[in-house]
Formats: structure tokens, sequence, C-alpha cells
């Protein structure tokens, strides 16, 4: 009895030290007391990312930062006496700040150089040429230039490029690896980049999709946003995952039904965690922007044969989420998103050298980039 009021007792005074814990993050807690490995290299494990502090003489103090070299080609800082936990580079160190100054950051830190800007460019020019050679008459574009992270995979469309069944063996002298996916798209490696082929029905998506980034506030950093944490997810740009022309399909529908006269990247953000986290209702409910308008109800779901239903909006008929098999993980991954953020939704200030984000992005996580210039 006495030994388990000692480990009760400590276990309680650990737990004092954070505000929010998971199962998991209890179960890795309790194995360390059980085991003796109470030291600060197990507290490591289960304390918030990025939040370690220690207590000397009943006060928190916080730990130095010092700059370390770019780590994986992202400019990092790690704090003395952690274990070696980097801090994400798109925190600015010594500044106080906000979601939604943490999440213009994120997205100033994510976007595209000109040097990828112009490689991009280039290897679409090349995958060009070298479809031309199999399918003379296809047409390739890239739509999603303005909305990509970088060192992500290359989402191209297609048109009238005929039947993909024999376009890999047709690609191989030229590209690596091409492989037909189940959901009819082509995808191969070129110069180290991951592209990924797939027929368009129609030619207006570049034009809409620029259409809903200049007349939508704050649509490009939520998109953004939802492909960082998708991503880390493995439920974006895979099989059986979402594209990002679904994903900007979703957020257009959030800003038509829940549109507010103070818009910020943060309230359309979190407005759609809380949506597809809570209030949709995937069995019964779909997404047709032709028939949302501002506080309607959600049209009922058109077609039922898949987890999620988001009719493409040039034509009703085709369902963008068809082959989407891991939709039923999104539910959850925005309802973890949302409790996370909550705290920092009003605007308050975060501890000095925390990133509200980096409680739901893993920064290691994110594609690895080439070039990118140091943050002052």
């Amino acid at each position: 009895k006495a030994t388990v009021s000692v480990l009760y007792w400590f276990f309680v005074s650990k737990m004092m030290q954070v505000e929010e814990a998971s199962l998991g993050q209890l179960a890795v807690c309790l194995r360390g007391l059980v085991y003796g490995n109470t030291g600060k290299k197990a507290s490591g494990q289960w304390l918030p990312a990025f939040q370690h502090q220690e207590v000397k003489d009943g006060k928190e103090r916080e730990k130095k930062v010092r700059s370390l070299p770019q780590v994986g080609g992202r400019p990092t800082h790690r704090r003395k006496g952690d274990g070696g936990s980097d801090v994400p580079g798109w925190v600015v160190g010594g500044s106080r700040v906000t979601l939604r100054e943490d999440i213009d950051n994120f997205v100033e830190y994510m976007k595209l150089t000109e040097e990828e800007v112009w490689e991009r460019a280039d290897v679409v020019r090349s995958v060009g040429h070298c479809l031309s050679l199999a399918k003379p008459d296809a047409i390739l574009s890239d739509p999603y230039c303005d909305v990509a992270l970088p060192g992500s995979r290359i989402d191209l469309i297609v048109r009238n490029a005929g039947d993909f069944t024999h376009l890999p063996t047709l690609l191989l002298p030229h590209v690596e690896t091409p492989q037909l996916s189940p959901d009819g798209t082509v995808t191969f490696t070129f110069r180290k980049h991951t592209v990924c082929l797939k027929q368009a029905s129609s030619t207006e998506i570049a034009p809409i999709i620029k259409k809903y980034l200049s007349e939508i506030p704050h649509l490009r950093s939520t998109v953004i946003l939802l492909q960082a944490i998708l991503l880390q997810c493995n439920l974006i740009n895979t099989v059986g995952g979402l594209d990002i022309w679904t994903l900007v399909v979703m957020a257009v529908s959030v800003y038509v039904r829940y549109t507010s006269v103070e818009n910020t990247p943060a309230r359309l953000f979190m407005d759609f965690l809380a949506c597809f986290g809570w209030a949709f209702d995937y069995s019964r409910q779909g997404i047709d922007l032709n028939m949302l308008s501002s506080g309607s109800s959600w049209p009922e779901k058109q077609h039922r044969e898949s987890f999620l239903c988001v009719c493409d909006p040039l034509d009703a008929r085709i369902n963008l989420s068809q082959h989407a098999y891991k939709a039923q993980q999104l539910g959850a991954t925005f309802q973890y998103c949302y409790v996370s953020l909550s705290k920092w939704e009003n605007g308050n200030p975060t501890h000095r050298y925390v990133s509200p984000l980096a409680n739901i992005i893993a920064h290691k996580k994110l594609p690895a980039r080439t070039l990118r210039p140091s943050r002052s």
C-alpha cells in the first residue's frame, strides 16, 4: 500500500506540469513510473510537443533557445537539456504569437520560393513533352501550383489522353516506375519528384481554382494548412485519400455556408475543423456547391456508394471522393485538431516559444525541400 501511495502521489505531481494528456501519454507516464524510468528523457516523451519545461524552486523557468544549422533543409532551433526537441522553422524566436499570427507565419514559411516555382514549371514542361510522345493529342495543365506544398507530390490534369490503361508502358522509357492506381491515376517519379496524372472531366478546373482563391479571403492559407495536417496522416495525395481539388471544394463549401462578417484565417480554418469534425453527417449529407447558400442546410447525399460525397461543381454526377476510402478517418482527425487549437482560437497569446500549430503539425513529417531562405 505504501508503494502504491507513493506512485500515486508522484503520478499526480507529474501530471500537474501539463494541461492536457491523452490516454497514450498516460500510458507512457505509467510505464515510466512502473519501470523506474522517470527522468527527463522519459517525461519528454509524454509532455506536449515543444512545451518542455522544468520546475525549480516552485517556479517554471523557460529553457534557452539556441540556433542550429538547417536540419533537412529547414531552419530549426533546439532547446538545451530537453533531449534535443526541434522547434519548427516557422516559429519566430522571442515573440508571443496568437493563432492568427502563427497561421500567417506558417503559410509564409511554406510558400514556394522563386526557385521552387521555376523547378516545378520545368518538371511540368518536361512531363508534358514525355506525355506528348505517348499521347500526341494530350493536353497537360498544373492547376494546383498556387496551393502546393514544397516538395509534395505534383498533381497534373490531363485532357484528351484517352484510356490510361497502357499509359504506364508508354511512359516507361521516359520516367521511372510508372504505375496505374485503382482510381485511374498514373503515378511515377521524374527527376526525384513524384508526379501524378489524372484525367479531367472538364477544362475549367484551373480557372475555377484561381477564381476561388481570388474571391474567397484566406482560402489559400486554409487549404495549405489542411494539406499539411492530412499529409502527415497519409490522408491526401495517396491511394484512398483526398486530392487537392476535393479539399478546395470542401473549404469553399464551409465558407459559403458559414460565411461571417469577420473572416480571418483562424476563423475559416476553425470553422472547417468544427464542421467536418462534428456538424457534418457523413452518412446522410453531401457537398454540392450548386445547392449551397449562406445559412442553408447541407444537401442530401447523392452518391451513397462512398463514405464521403463531394460533388464536382462542374458536373454533379461526378463524386470527387469516390475512391477516398480513407475518408472515414477525417472526422476524428479534425476533432483532435479543433480541440488542440480551441484554447488559442480567441486570440490568446501562447507561451513565449510555443507554436499553436506545432500541437497538430509534426514539422519533421512535412515534405523536405532543398531550397529555403532562413527566417529573420
